[in-house]
């Protein structure tokens, strides 16, 4: 089911009107960054310096200027042209050009120019009619062992479910342009039908996050800083555990040599 705004615009003008307020980065999140800290602890296990990496749905760069200040050589992709103009921007201030380039197009689209040693795909897929199409693309566009690193909203959210139990929808979800959201069960088996070994899987995002993430608590983001951040996300973890998780990280594999998809 398409979600009522998006039925109202094209998708190109749905996430340019998204990313009406982009505006480029002044400095390179860290690794403990609040926002970003579970992706990267994922992110510096499998994308190593000097690799080559695709960020589909780079948004305003943040993981891709996170990487290429790590030395990997990042190419990102936007459907939104403000999003991009913010990315080109903020590597040109941060002294990245060099590293990281960037550049508007929808997904899947023209074949990817790999092949990449990784591809990352983070809160993208729940956005594309076709996710199928999308991960073999990716496939056809990654080295031998490369590796892709996805994120998804998980169906199992509690605040999801709450929304959809009390109101028949989700606002949130509309709002954002997601077209569905993934059990575990289902985003290991679109992996494996798309060709890719399944490595890692990560329930992340408590209720705690969720809270922060999407509702008026957001203003509240910028207080989690140093032990305080340490702190909310051990009880954020915990969360997980008894509520369920908000989203899903999965770490999936190109086969290569001596390696079988599964």
């Amino acid at each position: 089911m398409v979600p009522r705004e998006r039925r109202k615009l094209a998708a190109t003008d749905f996430y340019e009107e998204f990313h009406s307020a982009a505006s480029a980065l002044s400095r390179i999140p860290g690794a403990k960054n609040f926002t970003y800290r579970l992706l990267f602890s994922v992110i510096d296990r499998h994308v190593a310096a000097g690799n080559k990496v695709l960020d589909v749905g780079c948004g305003v760069g943040a993981v891709s200027l996170y990487l290429a200040h790590r030395d990997a050589i990042v190419h990102g992709i936007d459907i939104s042209a403000q999003a991009i103009a913010a990315c080109r921007a903020a590597a040109e201030a941060l002294n990245l050009a060099h590293r990281a380039s960037f550049e508007v197009g929808s997904f899947p689209g023209k074949p990817i120019a790999g092949p990449f040693d990784a591809v990352l795909c983070l809160e993208v897929l729940e956005h594309l009619p076709d996710d199928l199409a999308a991960l073999k693309a990716i496939y056809d566009g990654l080295a031998p062992a490369g590796v892709l690193i996805l994120s998804v909203p998980s169906a199992a959210a509690p605040l999801h479910r709450l929304r959809a139990r009390l109101f028949r929808r989700d606002a949130f979800d509309e709002a954002a342009g997601h077209l569905r959201r993934y059990s575990l069960g289902q985003l290991t088996d679109l992996l494996r039908m798309a060709g890719f070994a399944v490595e890692e899987t990560v329930r992340a995002e408590g209720i705690l996050r969720n809270l922060l993430f999407t509702t008026r608590l957001r203003s509240c983001l910028r207080l989690m800083r140093w032990w305080l951040a340490d702190v909310f996300t051990v009880l954020d973890n915990a969360t997980v555990r008894l509520f369920g998780e908000s989203q899903l990280i999965a770490v999936a594999r190109k086969p290569g040599a001596g390696m079988e998809p599964g």
